[in-house]
């Protein structure tokens, strides 16, 4: 992680419910300039299954207040971007 940059790391379960399979785009908002990390592209997700996915968020240090930060998570269908759902979580910049 370059200078001035701070990394937390975040772990999304995402669930595909229906008959076929999907590939899913992540995106992050809540904080200026904060990016998704270690993730390569849509991830897949098999009908009826569910799928765990590691990854990084990443914002200047400057980007928020000491402590926890709101940030969403929205995840998206690549083939269909009516499939989608806005999960909140927290962004923690030490003290």
């Amino acid at each position: 992680v370059a200078p001035g940059v701070m990394e937390n790391v975040y772990r999304l379960q995402i669930m595909n419910t229906g008959e076929t399979s999907h590939a899913y785009r992540i995106a992050v908002t809540g904080l200026p300039g904060a990016t998704v990390a270690g993730v390569d592209g849509p991830v897949a997700v098999a009908a009826a299954t569910a799928q765990s996915v590691p990854l990084r968020v990443r914002v200047a240090e400057s980007s928020g207040t000491p402590g926890a930060n709101r940030i969403e998570f929205t995840v998206t269908a690549v083939d269909n971007p009516q499939l989608a759902v806005v999960e909140k979580s927290t962004f923690i910049i030490p003290r």
